[in-house]
């Protein structure tokens, strides 16, 4: 659960393209729905994270805002995890000998 502005938002499961999506509404684009954008934008609106600006424009709603935060901290979460298990794995490992030089044989 993430707050922004006040809001306590649980992201929903994303798309790619959706949180793509609401990367770029949330720099403050407003998007048209139309290509590979249209389904995305559908969906989002019918979450109540992107509202129609107008006639065609979209842009992000707070609870959008939220959920771009949500998904931000379980991503950095989720790396941090990652990162902490190879750590852990890579301590784990038996110390490998010291690299030295090999004498070369030449026939």
């Amino acid at each position: 659960m993430a707050a922004a502005n006040g809001i306590y938002y649980t992201m929903p499961d994303l798309t790619n393209h959706e949180f793509a999506v609401l990367l770029l509404a949330d720099d403050g684009e407003s998007l048209i729905p139309i290509g590979i954008w249209e389904k995305p934008i559908k969906t989002l609106e019918a979450l109540g994270l992107l509202k129609k600006n107008d006639g065609a424009n979209y842009v992000i709603t707070a609870e959008g805002h939220a959920a771009r935060i949500a998904r931000d901290e379980n991503d950095g979460a989720e790396l941090s995890r990652l990162l902490s298990s190879s750590k852990a794995s890579v301590e784990d490992r038996e110390p490998e000998e010291p690299l030295i030089a090999q004498e070369l044989k030449y026939e």
